[in-house]
């Protein structure tokens, strides 16, 4: 009994020392991971998604997983929250709060933080080549499914991001509760897979590495995040980056504790550790997401030479952009049709990806 006992004790104070990780392939590089375990002493055992379709479905078929924190994106907190698998956070134990971005807090489908807490911005637009475009002017996303561009056009390899585009550049919302919409996007994005040209980006590469202008040659416009376009613009002066008329993309990550958290404590520290500005602005550097605190923190708080290469909107350039905020009447719908999507982008990469 007394063995027990102490085999009770030893592995409860093993446990403390630990925190279940459950991210987005691209977030947090080993640097960042071994930075916050020689500060904190807390091992982290981190798992991977490359998608939030594939992190709600483990989530909801292993709920016994003993994730402890989780990095959701926008519209599926609700989803999650529905289904219980979000704990309530207490805000009064975690820092810089207040030093978020407005835009990126209390929306409609996590008002008070009560349950997330942002942790990257992903922004998008058109990044155009003004030599390739000659004197054709490009102002919608929908210009990128017009023939005239057809074998000019270089997408991200993200199916789940092309779909919305998709929604977009067909005058719909992002958050269209319509299926018949979400499919018709669906159709539109694949009528024009065989003649484009795809990239992967590598976030293992630091942000001024992972692109090149050479993406570009024979290109006409691209679909390209904003901190990439930036460096590359930077190298091209022939190369444009815009938001079109129907506004850029964004997607917010979030940093949520699961409802069966067992280190609860360790999900705060690292939530508390995620939010500084250095590490912040690391996660950003490594990742190409862009951080969601105020610049003006941040400018007084890390050198700049750390986040030259991140933009920062501000808060009248972010306001208009639409942000995903709620699937869940249609998540079968995107599950099915991101399906049959990621193969069809497979397919067609096997012929158009360009490598350098």
């Amino acid at each position: 009994m007394k063995f027990a006992i102490l085999f009770l004790v030893l592995f409860s104070f093993l446990g403390a020392k630990e925190l279940n990780l459950y991210a987005l392939d691209s977030y947090f590089s080993k640097e960042i991971l071994d930075e916050f375990e020689n500060e904190s002493g807390i091992k982290v055992n981190l798992s991977t998604f490359k998608d939030n379709f594939e992190m709600y479905s483990k989530l909801r078929m292993t709920y016994d997983a003993n994730y402890d924190l989780i990095t959701p994106a926008s519209y599926m907190i609700l989803a999650l929250r529905d289904r219980g698998l979000l704990r309530k956070l207490d805000k009064k134990r975690i820092n810089n709060l207040d030093k978020i971005m407005i835009n990126y807090t209390n929306q409609a489908f996590d008002l008070h933080q009560e349950y997330s807490i942002p942790l990257t911005a992903r922004i998008m637009g058109l990044l155009y080549n003004k030599l390739a475009l000659g004197d054709l002017n490009i102002n919608s996303w929908s210009d990128l499914f017009d023939v005239k561009f057809k074998d000019k056009i270089l997408l991200l390899n993200e199916p789940d991001k092309m779909l919305q585009i998709s929604l977009m550049s067909l005058g719909y919302l992002r958050n269209t509760r319509d299926n018949d919409e979400i499919k018709k996007a669906y159709d539109n994005l694949l009528s024009i897979l065989k003649s484009a040209k795809f990239i992967n980006i590598d976030t293992k590469l630091p942000l001024k590495e992972r692109v090149s202008v050479r993406y570009m040659k024979d290109i006409a416009l691209a679909t390209m995040w904003i901190n990439e376009a930036f460096v590359m613009k930077k190298e091209d002066a022939n190369l444009e980056f815009i938001f079109p008329k129907e506004n850029g993309a964004i997607w917010i990550d979030y940093l949520a504790i699961t409802s069966n958290a067992k280190n609860v404590d360790n999900a705060y520290k690292f939530i508390n550790f995620i939010l500084r500005p250095d590490i912040s602005i690391k996660i950003s550097q490594h990742s190409g997401f862009n951080s969601v605190l105020n610049f003006d923190f941040i400018k007084t708080s890390v050198r700049k030479k750390e986040y030259e290469d991140i933009v920062f909107l501000s808060s009248k350039e972010a306001d208009p952009i639409e942000l995903q905020v709620d699937i869940r009447k249609v998540i079968k719908t995107y599950v099915d049709l991101l399906t049959s999507l990621k193969l069809a982008f497979d397919k067609e990469m096997r012929r158009a990806l360009i490598i350098f």
